[in-house]
């Protein structure tokens, strides 16, 4: 155990950080550069533990990654090894998923630095075997949290398998049990990158739920969910998730590794939307867990933005999930025969309020014809949302909708304003004018909307903006998306930026881009 104040080599130990099962990390400064460095120290000093701390550290020297934690030196201390590492001054995610409300926006720019650290390290051919929110830690840079992949100890080197001879023993399980694939639950040893990609949809899971996916007190009956398959869908405690993360998370945490999502790029493109996986239906608990309740007050977390693929609407004719997938479904296009995977309790809420509405919305029209506004209601029946070109007008006139291109909606006038203008005075002595009829009741509804209104600003104040790649006119813009996830472009001049946005059903749905900056602000600008 190092104290304060001790002198390691050329750092002074200044106060304790971390301590594991093996190993206690110090806060160490150095004495000449005044820099701080994290130093990873090991408690129990079996020749097996002294290896294998090596092992990591020479793993994650050789990984040079924004996203991963980088390892600088070996120190020597009182004959064992220290590794001197890169300082983190955050959070782990594990810690931040208690401590701050994380909007899904936010989780999936955190999600998708968490599977870059990961792929770097798959190129390397290393499997991390242990990957968890736990051993994700958050830099604090200006822009905000960003995540770094760290604690290679149980690292697994897919060339070269001499090297981990006598490492790990045939038919033992190494990792955390709530995060391990059931093939790394039998045999730690007989594992490849398909077991990160297991651990990854946990992870997901728990970022898009706030549960885990295979909670319990006790690791037996972790192991047995695990290896039966058993979890409640991610989307009956988050309805609002969008089709691409549900598929990803299940494609992750398939039981066949065969059929599984084999690596981190085929991961990004199920979750960017540029490819459908399908699943086999998997059983779920006899009792659902529940959501963890986030304090009211807990601050909103700061996540630096990474200009990677946005999650977007599947393509059309995407197949629907709930099959095993095979290559030719996987290379299916766009223009392949196939059913929306719009979950089923919208499209009966929906046409619920289409039925309820129909009657009463055609009893105010034959009123208002009464009326003698019949006239001005046909003449102009719809208007835009904001003032500029008719963007309805450059949907194609069928039914086929572009997969990236946005829908925009229009809404009528409300149905209780009538002509503003005074009738023609009659010649005659004008007879008795009778009370106006109440105005019709709004027909009530318990579907949920399938859109939102989007408020977009920029700085400077006016440029040109795409959506999901179709021209929106444009900024400062007000306009009717559909929910979920959509990419924005942003042309000022010759300067040209995008950014992904989560359309909710609930909040805000305000957004800047500045290009002073270069980044994107949730909100109005500042």
């Amino acid at each position: 155990m190092l104290n304060p104040g001790q002198i390691i080599d050329r750092y002074t130990v200044e106060s304790v950080i971390g301590h594991g099962g093996t190993a206690v990390v110090y806060l160490v400064r150095h004495n000449q550069l005044n820099s701080q460095h994290a130093l990873k120290v090991l408690s129990l000093t079996s020749g097996a533990i002294r290896q294998r701390l090596l092992r990591e550290g020479r793993v994650q020297a050789a990984l040079q990654h924004t996203n991963i934690v980088s390892v600088t030196d070996v120190l020597d201390i009182d004959g064992n090894p220290g590794l001197l590492m890169e300082y983190i001054d955050g959070p782990s995610l594990d810690q931040a998923m208690r401590r701050y409300k994380i909007s899904l926006l936010d989780a999936l720019t955190l999600y998708r630095g968490v599977v870059s650290g990961v792929r770097a390290a798959h190129r390397e051919g290393l499997v991390h075997r242990d990957l968890k929110p736990a051993n994700v830690l958050l830099f604090r840079s200006p822009e905000g949290f960003v995540p770094k992949v760290t604690d290679f100890g149980l690292a697994k080197l897919l060339v070269g398998e001499s090297q981990e001879t006598g490492t790990t023993r045939q038919g033992i399980a190494m990792g955390t049990p709530a995060y391990m694939a059931p093939e790394q639950i039998r045999d730690a040893r007989a594992v490849d990158q398909r077991a990160d990609l297991f651990s990854l949809g946990c992870i997901l899971y728990e970022l898009s739920t706030r549960q885990r996916a295979f909670p319990g007190d006790q690791a037996l009956d972790i192991y047995n969910n695990i290896v039966a398959g058993r979890y409640t869908p991610a989307e009956d405690l988050n309805p609002d998730l969008p089709d691409a993360v549900i598929q990803a998370i299940d494609g992750c945490l398939i039981l066949d590794r065969e059929e599984r999502i084999p690596d981190c790029d085929s991961l990004i493109e199920v979750l960017s939307g540029q490819r459908t996986w399908k699943i086999v239906d998997h059983p779920i608990p006899h009792e659902p867990t529940q959501t963890e309740e986030i304090p009211v007050d807990a601050p909103s977390m700061p996540v630096a933005l990474r200009k990677l693929t946005p999650v977007s609407a599947p393509p059309r004719g995407a197949a629907p999930r709930g099959s095993a997938t095979t290559p030719q479904d996987l290379d299916r296009s766009p223009s392949d025969p196939g059913s929306s995977s719009r979950p089923r309790r919208r499209r009966l809420a929906l046409m619920l309020g289409v039925l309820l509405m129909a009657p009463v919305l055609g009893a105010v029209l034959a009123l208002l014809i009464v009326l003698g506004v019949g006239t001005s209601l046909w003449a102009n029946p719809f208007e835009v949302i904001q003032d500029g070109p008719e963007l309805h007008s450059t949907l194609p006139p069928s039914d086929e909708v572009p997969p990236h291109e946005p829908q925009i909606e229009v809404v009528p006038p409300p149905l209780t304003e009538l002509d503003p203008e005074p009738p023609e005075p009659a010649r005659d002595p004008p007879a008795p004018i009778e009370p106006d009829p109440p105005p019709p009741e709004k027909p009530s509804s318990s579907s949920a909307p399938d859109d939102a209104e989007v408020l977009l600003f920029s700085v400077p104040k006016t440029v040109a903006i795409r959506i999901d790649g179709a021209d929106a006119g444009r900024t400062p813009k007000r306009i009717r998306m559909p929910l979920g996830e959509h990419r924005i472009e942003v042309i000022s001049g010759e300067e040209r930026a995008e950014f992904p946005i989560l359309v909710g059903a609930q909040g805000a749905n305000t957004w800047c881009y500045s290009f002073p900056e270069g980044r994107s602000h949730d909100g109005k600008c500042p």
